[in-house]
């Protein structure tokens, strides 16, 4: 490789699309002497904190850290300029989501772009917003290429004459390491709904349907435990309100946080993705199936990319809680021959569709490495 690469993830923790890449960029890593991690210090933080990406330790002196100050835009946007300024001429340098425009032209970088939101930027109704908007286009027209994880965000910005020729879609969309991300040997009637207690999560929506699949269980002589993981977001104190009520005295409800999200999904049963615009493509998502977890899924934008609908359980976009209630307790009310075989065919599915592989080989083609050298899984312990 005759020039270095940087990629560069400004966020201040770690979510699906910082896992995604950091787990991309730790394949890649031990065969080119090139590539570096730049990450603010509190995401450095978060992912060693995860079991599943320890061999980021030995990689230390290929990581960069930065203060990204108060985390805000503007203040992340100000370290990042920082640390830009200090990487040599002719890198390649990329960025996740956010990065000053222009910069990387006028200092002879080659820049990437990855937007990884399910939705093209739009004008907003405040200047924040806007400001952000602005920040967005102006660094896609700075951008040499411009990677587009959502196969209708990329039909959109394809609009564009200057863009489209840039723009390329993540192959694969997500994955999972499937050593790790497999079924215990015995499910629990756990439903699980992992993510922010935000609205776009739709949490606030799964906890008011938690009681009503509760009621269809214990007419059915079973009980259940509702695990609901996350960061607390907007929806969180009303939340809080809900579980605090009469309504849930006596339902066994988790509310936490983990750094293992295999922990609680292994034993589980059912994983409700509720997200919006779309679950498409829900690095979440992709680990409960690989955990065997049978999916309750919102059919919101690309959504159906995820999972055939003879395995997952679709319910409509503006979905009520009787119709999420009654997709998580017909699964649950499944006899345990068909939900083990329908468990069984949900993971050798993510697991055929959702490699690391395709994404390893994909980013290694937008760095211009010289020769993608893998270290690929056992393939007989990752289809078990």
């Amino acid at each position: 490789m005759s020039q270095p690469v940087y990629l560069v993830i400004p966020s201040t923790g770690v979510g699906g699309m910082e896992k995604r890449l950091v787990e991309v960029w730790l394949r890649l890593t031990p065969h080119h002497a090139g590539l570096h991690l730049v990450v603010s210090q509190q995401t450095h933080a978060a992912l060693l904190a995860r079991p599943d990406l320890g061999d980021l330790v030995a990689l230390a002196d290929r990581v960069i850290l930065f203060d990204p100050g108060s985390g805000r835009f503007p203040a992340m946007m100000r370290a990042l300029i920082g640390v830009t300024r200090r990487l040599p001429r002719g890198a390649t340098v990329h960025y996740l989501l956010n990065a000053p425009p222009l910069i990387d032209r006028l200092l002879g970088h080659r820049m990437i772009l990855s937007w990884v939101a399910n939705f093209s930027p739009r004008p907003g109704r405040t200047r924040a917003a806007n400001t952000i908007w602005l920040a967005a286009r102006a660094a896609f027209h700075s951008a040499h290429r411009l990677d587009v994880l959502t196969p209708g965000v990329a039909d959109d910005l394809r609009r564009s004459a200057l863009l489209a020729p840039r723009i390329s879609v993540t192959a694969g969309g997500s994955f999972a390491d499937f050593d790790h991300f497999r079924p215990a040997p015995a499910k629990r009637d756990d439903v699980v709904f992992l993510g922010r207690t935000e609205a776009g999560k739709n949490a606030l929506a799964f906890v008011q349907a938690i009681p009503l699949v509760a009621a269809r269980l214990a007419a059915a002589g079973r009980s259940t435990r509702f695990l609901v993981y996350g960061a607390p977001a907007g929806q969180e104190a009303e939340i809080a309100r809900l579980l605090a009520s009469d309504a849930y005295r006596g339902i066994a409800v988790e509310r936490g946080h983990t750094v293992d999200p295999a922990a609680i999904l292994a034993p589980a049963k059912v994983f409700v993705s509720l997200q919006v615009p779309s679950n498409y493509p829900s690095k979440a998502l992709v680990e409960a199936m690989g955990c065997g977890c049978v999916p309750v899924i919102n059919a919101s934008g690309e959504s159906r990319l995820m999972a055939d609908d003879a395995l997952a359980s679709f319910i409509p976009s503006a979905f009520t809680p009787e119709q999420l209630a009654d997709a998580v307790a017909d699964i649950l009310l499944l006899d345990e021959a068909a939900f083990a075989e329908r468990s069984r065919a949900t993971r050798e599915q993510a697991i055929s569709r959702f490699r690391i592989e395709r994404q390893v080989e994909y980013f290694a083609s937008l760095w211009r490495l010289e020769e993608a050298a893998l270290r690929l899984p056992n393939p007989s312990r990752a289809g078990g």
